[in-house]
């Protein structure tokens, strides 16, 4: 091997290393994948009453018992959280990535007989699997075990094998008690049995007679491998389960899943699937494939041999040596098609893409190639795709969506608590109160975990739910009307619904990403009592006699806190941040360093007197402190106007949104007319359009005649900016990250008047 030849190999490889190394990075990170919380809590369930359950007790909309679809793998677990903790899981993540990643390479390499393909391949299979491989949940069992029986499928391609058949329906059957896409398993088997009786008939007639043993052995061993699916708490009624799973939630706005078909003509987002670097990619794959196989289809020259290379199994030490693969392997063949189409389905197939790799390698790794490719550049050819997968991982896969924060806090964490605004639900825990729970549907997971079943909540991830819950939850997140066109808030009783937890900041959503601002979708209901208020979410208890013992549950750990709490109006944020500053810090309501934001606002120099008040006013607005937010605006306008500037723009937001929430019309038309004439005055200012915006929305909400629409207005208008909610989300304390159930704070004492520490 030349210089030249030895550096462009060492460059794939290292490429490839560099790739597994990030991937494990962020696998071994805090854990971030919402639906392993229900995962957990249902292994709790079958570690509790076996996989054979009488109803859902985590969910009050349940439809009926969830299927035991992925049983094995909730319990298997749960019961490794039990025995080692949260952190515990990391390392399974980790170790699951990096076997499919170690046992896709040596499949790769067993096709092509070439390392350097095999680490070019499996590189290209990295960044197009990255979305699932970064998730820890069962789909990571059917990509390891689909790998797996690929090995076995041409094993007993070769030759007969029955103990290999047999552990391809072992395997099989253990599949069928991991996840639902175990239905794959006997597709595999049967598509390479037709593979090689129908692909021959096409590309190489005289091969007919000769695969049709082959075709027979997988035939049987597919059939075998059907038979022993069965073996499933569901039996062969586990089988349909898979199919309709996602069907309806693929078509809501607000669930953001790989559901949806692979949008092969619109641009992809770098925010949700498939990323940039998978969409370009299984594009290149639809064009690279086809093209391939009909260019070595036409070739003339030797019949394929067998699939050769190094074994999958350690047994298996032998490397056979018969001649490389001209034309398409029959088998391998088959398998593209299925691999190409399947992300047409769903874009949560697109780790498929590993079958039209393994053909593509397979040609690839020819002798004649190999040589064809190093006389002209190939291999340089190689290195340099090699370099820019790895330069696309950390900037237009998956990765940038998945991969933790590299501080050493975020870091060091089992999870990012913050993600699910801990705050509310540490106060749900603490308090100990029961009822049923309206909630995100991407925090129902993490809700039933940590709070269930004496909290039950609405959706999750499980979707084990009726489609009409789905779309009465997609009104209330919305604040849309319901079905007759009346209020959306009504349908919170429909479902005798005790707590609402709202969360976010009035942010417009980033595109693809679901509606999420609920914080102030009761603020105006009296039939609600504010219970627990956050910069960034809040909970609301439903006033009535059923939740009289939750309001005594509420009212004595406020006053274990010393906290200050009313039975009758719920917590008043502002008494709580002038009398208990410490607890208001620590639980989230006030800013990291509230004490000195109040004494800048009043005390230093105009400058920075200004951006206190400007950062106190959003805080207050943030809050529902509105009066006091235009209150201390007021005052802002008196400063020098130097001074003023700056803040100007943000100061009109804020005053709209504050007089929307306060439903003051007349103010909002005499600020629109006071805006129109500084609009005038100031023609030329860049910020002309967004106060013409500004007018436009004060003008809109102080003519709705209808309260249901101004109320719809006022909880859905966003008025903050990404950078300025993001200037919040920084000073606010993070929640802890609790270790198990029974992990919460001691408020005896006066632990909360202590000073805070410093924020993460």
């Amino acid at each position: 091997m030349s210089r030249r030849d030895l550096l462009s190999e060492t460059t794939v490889h290292a490429a490839f290393a560099g790739i597994v190394l990030l991937t494990l990075l962020a696998a071994l990170g805090p854990l971030a994948t919402d639906d392993l919380w229900w995962h957990l809590s249902l292994g709790r369930l079958y570690a509790e009453s076996g996989p054979w359950l009488d109803g859902d007790p985590r969910l009050h909309s349940a439809a009926g018992a969830p299927h035991p679809n992925a049983w094995l793998f909730d319990l298997a677990l749960y019961g490794m959280e039990r025995l080692a903790g949260l952190n515990a899981l990391r390392g399974v993540h980790a170790g699951l990535v990096g076997v499919i990643l170690l046992v896709a390479w040596r499949l790769l390499r067993r096709v092509s007989g070439s390392s350097l393909v095999a680490s070019l391949g499996s590189g290209a299979f990295a960044v197009l699997a990255m979305y699932r491989l970064l998730q820890l949940r069962p789909s990571l069992a059917t990509i390891l075990i689909t790998l797996l029986l690929l090995g076995r499928i041409f094993e007993l391609r070769e030759r007969r094998a029955p103990r290999r058949a047999l552990a391809a329906c072992a395997l099989c059957a253990l599949w069928a008690n991991l996840h639902p896409g175990f239905v794959l398993g006997p597709v595999l088997f049967g598509v390479t049995a037709g593979g090689c009786l129908v692909v021959p008939l096409v590309t190489d007639p005289s091969r007919a007679k000769e695969l049709r043993g082959p075709a027979a052995r997988l035939a049987l061993t597919g059939l075998l491998a059907l038979v022993a699916t069965g073996f499933n708490p569901d039996a062969f009624g586990a089988h349909a389960n898979y199919l309709g799973a996602g069907a309806e939630s693929a078509a809501e706005a607000f669930v953001v899943d790989e559901w949806k078909a692979f949008p092969a003509f619109a641009l992809p987002l770098s925010n949700v699937p498939p990323t940039p670097a998978a969409w370009a990619g299984f594009w290149l794959l639809l064009l690279a494939t086809p093209a391939a196989a009909l260019h070595a289809s036409l070739r003339r020259g030797p019949r394929p041999g067998r699939i050769t290379g190094r074994a999958m199994d350690d047994d298996d030490r032998t490397t056979t040596t018969t001649p490389r693969a001209r034309r398409p392997d029959p088998v391998l063949l088959a398998l593209a098609g299925p691999g190409l189409l399947a992300p047409f389905l769903a874009i949560r197939f697109l780790w498929l893409a590993i079958l039209p790799l393994l053909l593509l390698a397979s040609m690839a790794g020819d002798g004649e190639a190999e040589q064809h490719a190093s006389r002209r550049g190939g291999k340089w050819m190689a290195a340099i795709a090699a370099l820019a997968l790895l330069a696309a991982v950390p900037t237009a896969s998956a990765w940038r969506i998945l991969s933790p924060r590299l501080e050493r806090a975020a870091y060091g964490d089992a999870y990012d608590a913050d993600r699910y605004y801990a705050h509310a639900v540490w106060f749900l825990a603490d308090t100990g109160v029961e009822g049923r729970l309206y909630h995100p549907y991407f925090m129902g997971g993490f809700l039933e975990y940590w709070l269930g079943p004496r909290l039950r909540t609405m959706v999750d991830g499980s979707l084990n739910f009726p489609h009409a819950t789905l779309e009465d939850y997609s009104r209330i997140q919305t604040f849309s009307p319901d079905e007759d066109g009346g209020d959306p808030r009504r349908l919170l009783d429909r479902h005798g619904i005790d707590f609402f937890v709202g969360v976010g900041l009035p942010i417009e959503p980033r595109p693809g990403r679901p509606w999420r601002y609920t914080t102030t979708h009761l603020a105006r209901s009296t039939d609600w009592m504010l219970v627990y208020r956050g910069l960034r979410s809040a909970v609301y208890m439903r006033r009535a006699p059923r939740n009289e013992a939750n309001l005594d549950r509420i009212a004595d750990w406020y006053a274990r806190a010393g906290v200050p709490f009313d039975r009758q109006q719920g917590i008043d944020v502002r008494s709580v941040l002038d009398r208990s500053t410490g607890w208001a810090i620590e639980n989230g309501m006030a800013p990291i360093d509230y004490p000195q934001l109040v004494a800048a606002a009043e005390r230093a120099r105009p400058r920075m007197r200004a951006i206190a008040r400007d950062r106190l006013a959003w805080t207050w607005a943030a809050l529902g402190l509105y009066a006091q937010a235009l209150d201390l605006d007021a005052s802002v306008a008196t400063e020098p106007s130097a001074s003023r500037r700056a803040f100007e723009n943000a100061r009109h937001r804020r005053r709209i949104w504050c007089l929307l929430a306060l439903d003051r019309r007349q103010d909002l038309l005499d600020a629109a007319e006071a805006l129109e004439s500084d609009a005038s005055a100031t023609a030329a200012s860049p910020g002309v359009d967004a106060e013409t915006a500004l007018v436009a929305t004060a003008r809109r909400y102080a003519g709705i005649e209808d309260p249901l629409e101004r109320d719809r207005l006022a909880a859905t208008w966003t008025p903050l900016s990404s950078v300025e909610g993001g200037q919040i989300r920084r000073v606010e304390r993070s929640a802890p990250a609790r270790r198990s159930r029974v992990d919460g704070p001691d408020h005896s004492g006066s632990q909360w008047n202590r000073s805070p520490s410093p924020a993460r």
